[in-house]
Order: C-alpha cells, then sequence, then structure tokens
C-alpha cells in the first residue's frame, strides 16, 4: 500500500512539472528516460490522470509523452562518452 501511494505521488509529481513545462514552452512531444522508465507501464495510467489534472488545455491536443529507444541507460552512455572523450584528449 506504501509503494503504491508513492508511485502515485511520484506521477502526480512529475505531471505537475510536465504540465507546468507543457503551458510554458508547448513541446510537441516528451520524452522520458532513466529510471522512470523502467515500470512506465505502471507509471504511464497515472501520469496520463495528473497530466488532465494539471494542464490547463486551450486546444485539444494531448501531450505526447514517449520513453527514450535508448530505456534507462542515458546516463551511463553519456558518462562512458563523456570518460572516452577527456580520455582521448589527453
Amino acid at each position: 500500500a506504501v509503494c503504491c501511494a508513492v508511485v502515485k505521488q511520484a506521477a502526480d509529481c512529475l505531471g505537475f512539472a510536465l504540465g507546468a513545462v507543457w503551458q510554458i514552452a508547448d513541446p510537441d512531444i516528451v520524452v522520458l528516460g532513466g529510471s522512470v522508465i523502467k515500470d512506465f507501464d505502471v507509471l504511464n495510467p497515472l501520469l496520463s490522470a495528473a497530466l488532465q489534472k494539471y494542464v490547463q488545455s486551450v486546444s485539444t491536443r494531448q501531450l505526447r509523452v514517449v520513453t527514450a529507444k535508448l530505456g534507462g541507460d542515458q546516463g551511463m552512455l553519456g558518462a562512458v562518452y563523456n570518460a572516452a572523450d577527456l580520455h582521448l584528449k589527453g
């Protein structure tokens, strides 16, 4: 029960943040990556509900939220790339 409440609260907070970004920047799509997408099938319906709660839409367009193609490994891949780049530069 506690875990479910934590996931719901996390989805609500993420929905609030994405809703604010959407209303300010009006992106066509939001790409989520990192550990947040490991169980996206659980998070997605909760996130969609939070977005509907927080977004005051002036259009009928819905915000597209997708997961990154690299899965949750972007941070690690970026760190490896940066380390290799620094090593090659000397």
